[in-house]
């Protein structure tokens, strides 16, 4: 519920929040965080609508910063919903960015 407050204040720009480079920052961060939650749900308990709702939030927060991270986090969770050619689109682009050896390893892991 924490996130929702968090990441609905900063899209709203409302209440004095001022969309800095820095909220942007913490709005793709809190969206990533959000989608982490609802991913480690949907994994175990094998809900589709949290993975869904994991699936938006990565998406959001790529939309507003990419990382390598989210993007890899993003191409698990298609995995984990049997969306095998979205997933291999975000492993194998990573991949194709040369973003380092550690970051490579973890999109096969």
């Amino acid at each position: 519920k924490q996130w929702n407050i968090v990441i609905e204040t900063y899209q709203k720009g409302g209440d004095g929040v001022v969309l800095s480079p820095q909220a942007l920052y913490r709005l793709s961060k809190s969206l990533a965080f959000r989608g982490d939650v609802r991913a480690e749900l949907g994994q175990k308990k094998k809900l589709e609508s949290s993975l869904l709702g994991a699936v938006d939030d990565y998406k959001k927060a790529i939309e507003i910063g990419s990382s390598p991270e989210t993007q890899i986090k993003l191409g698990t969770v298609y995995s984990a919903l049997g969306r095998y050619a979205e997933a291999e689109e975000k492993f194998s682009g990573i991949i194709a960015g040369n973003v380092g050896n550690e970051v490579r390893a973890r999109a096969y892991n």
